[in-house]
């Protein structure tokens, strides 16, 4: 219904047109019965009384003993608009009951059209009275006096009713024009030109289909008449083929039908072709053209069919039987490889009609013969770089190589960024990422014009280990208090590390091996030195291929922290040459000799007189006095003094 009061609003109704000024009232007489339609919807609140005067009478007699008043409230209006109240809301584009009278109030224009087409609703907006007591063969004046809420007079409507009963005019010049699977049926009228009984509002259109004895109504929506002469409706609700007979009539508000138009006799056919199929794509495929497209939505759609050319221009020959509806694609595997091949596709009906053909798809057919691998694949490694070479591919159309090389058989990076040229019998590069001593699956392939690169048939290949293992992290040395050197040094990073060797070096002489450990070992202590020589030690990390890594080296000189005994029987003597000390000899494997000291005082600051240590037991002190005092010491060769013993003064 909706969809009805937009064709309404647009194309306004002549009985309500705003072009013209309508009557008072619009009536219609059957039998006894006069029906009376205000042309406007009362004010709110307002109602309207209804008075007669038959022929011969001088006087208007009442017949509404109270004033008719429309609902006042959304419960009235949905009361006694009863089922019809949902149809009335949908065609408001009404949410509840109050919209509902609120809209039918404001909008005048569709509350005529809703109270033509249905009486309870001009019985909700107060518009409508029905006089049942017109007995007499009339005519009638009638008087319409409209009433405010208190009921006072506020304006008066009067009009002449003939009793005569009127029914709506036959249409005329019917004429049905057959279709796919439709019938459209027009037809004309005639013009509304404010006669207050000419009231066909609407038209029923009537249909008779094959082994049927009876006329059916074939319309399901109100077929409004409007201010125009020319109208159409389409029949969608036939079948191709089949003979069809149709009438139409025009109705008033109280459902009369008028005298039917002539008869019109068609049979529907479908001449019309369904649409291009769209989104022709085309694919190569396990040797295959795949094609695929939209499907069509035409009913009617009895299948496809698929052009096939070696030419853009034409020459296209149909390759495929009807295909189905529900199969928009195709595969075609008469193909030679190499070629181009350009397809179309139409959509064909149940009655034959076939579309234009799409637009054309065009594709190479793919060549997927790999060319034959290369052969006498030779690899070298070395610390200059990784070369590989071969021998060409026997096939006719290789365009180039690829060179392959990882630790996983089934999983091969590609070593050449771009493809090597024909020509190409060999690859070359800094052998980055290989690591020396491990082992690695190497193949080469030929890629043929259509790009069809032939099987790897990798070969595995040990690289040598010609690289050292990382050196020890650090070497340290330090000598303990008994005069041994302890050497500590840190581990090698390289996963192939399988032992440490540790050389001594002297000089004037060769490098000598302490000893091989192995990786678990970080510590030696050397017994065999010499205190006094100074020695250089190095470690290296060794692998398993017997490489041995830079060394790490410490230098230092070999001595003990342990000083040699003090000296006993330290004598001083006054001497004419000066002051002789004498002391007792020290027994100490490494002593080197003594030194003397002197100070002033016992307790003093003691200054050692000689620069080297004394060999000799004896010493003069040519400067000496009596009133110095004197302390020996022993050295041994590390540098160690012995402790300090008593002061001694020359007697």
């Amino acid at each position: 219904m909706r969809y009805i009061l937009l064709a309404i609003s647009a194309a306004l109704l002549p009985l309500v047109v705003r072009a013209q000024e309508p009557p008072p009232f619009l009536f219609l007489a059957k039998g006894d019965t006069v029906y009376i339609w205000l042309s406007r919807t009362p004010r709110i609140g307002w109602g309207f009384e209804v008075y007669r005067r038959a022929p011969g009478e001088r006087e208007f007699r009442k017949l509404t003993p109270e004033p008719i008043r429309g609902a006042r409230t959304p419960e009235e209006v949905q009361s006694a608009l009863g089922d019809l109240y949902r149809w009335v809301a949908e065609a408001l584009d009404a949410d509840n009951p109050f919209q509902v009278l609120r809209r039918l109030r404001s909008d005048s224009f569709r509350g005529s059209i809703l109270s033509l087409l249905d009486m309870r609703v001009a019985r909700v907006l107060g518009r409508l009275y029905v006089d049942t007591t017109a007995t007499g063969p009339g005519p009638y004046r009638y008087r319409i006096v409209l009433v405010d809420r208190l009921g006072r007079q506020r304006e008066i409507l009067e009009g002449r009713v003939e009793k005569d009963e009127r029914i709506p005019l036959a249409p005329s010049g019917l004429e049905a024009e057959p279709g796919d699977g439709k019938v459209t049926l027009r037809w004309s009228y005639p013009l509304w030109k404010g006669d207050p009984q000419d009231l066909a509002i609407r038209f029923f259109v009537y249909r008779k289909g094959p082994g049927e004895a009876k006329f059916r109504r074939a319309d399901t929506e109100v077929i409004l008449r409007e201010q125009k002469e020319d109208f159409s409706f389409t029949d969608v609700w036939v079948r191709n083929g089949r003979s069809y007979t149709y009438y139409v009539v025009a109705v008033d508000p109280l459902g009369r039908e008028g005298r039917p138009s002539k008869l019109v006799r068609v049979v529907p056919v479908d001449n019309v072709p369904p649409a291009v199929p769209k989104g022709l794509e085309a694919r190569f495929r396990d040797g295959k053209v795949v094609l695929a497209w939209q499907r069509n939505l035409e009913l009617d759609l009895a299948g496809y069919r698929v052009y096939r050319s070696l030419d853009l221009r034409g020459g296209f020959r149909r390759v495929s039987p009807l295909l189905p509806p529900d199969m928009p694609f195709y595969e075609d595997g008469r193909l030679v490889p190499g070629r181009i091949y350009y397809y179309r596709v139409t959509a064909v009906d149940s009655a034959g009609n076939e579309s234009r053909r799409s637009n054309a798809v065009s594709i190479l057919v793919e060549d997927r013969e790999p060319p034959q691998p290369p052969g006498n694949v030779k690899v070298a490694v070395g610390p200059e770089g990784r070369r590989i070479t071969w021998s060409r591919s026997p096939s006719a159309d290789v365009m180039g190589y690829n060179v392959y090389w990882g630790e996983i058989r089934e999983q091969l990076p590609r070593l050449n960024l771009e493809r090597l040229p024909s020509s190409a019998t060999s690859y070359r590069d800094e052998g980055e990422g290989v690591t020396p001593g491990r082992s690695y699956w190497v193949a080469v392939t030929a890629v043929d014009s259509a790009f069809n690169e032939s099987p790897k048939n990798p070969i595995l290949v040990k690289v040598p280990d010609w690289k050292p293992p990382e050196p020890p992290s650090y070497l340290n040395a330090r000598t303990l208090p008994d005069g041994r050197i302890k050497l500590v040094w840190g581990g090698s990073t390289s996963l192939d590390l399988v032992s440490y060797r540790l050389y001594r070096g002297e000089q004037g002489k060769a490098d000598s091996l302490l000893g091989e450990f192995g990786p678990e070992v970080h510590t030696y202590t050397d017994r065999d030195i010499v205190k006094g020589r100074n020695y250089t030690y190095s470690v290296v990390a060794v692998d398993k291929a017997g490489n041995e890594s830079p060394r790490r080296e410490v230098r230092l000189e070999a001595r003990d922290h342990v000083p040699p005994a003090p000296p006993r029987n330290i004598v001083a003597k006054v001497t004419p040459k000066g002051v002789l000390i004498t002391w007792g000899r020290v027994a100490d494997p490494d002593l080197a000799g003594y030194y003397v000291y002197r100070s002033d005082i016992p307790t003093g600051v003691f200054t050692r007189l000689n620069q080297k240590p004394l060999k000799e037991r004896s010493f003069l002190d040519r400067t000496g006095t009596s009133g110095h005092w004197y302390k020996v010491r022993a050295v041994d060769t590390s540098g160690n003094e012995s402790p300090w013993k008593k002061a001694v003064s020359p007697r």
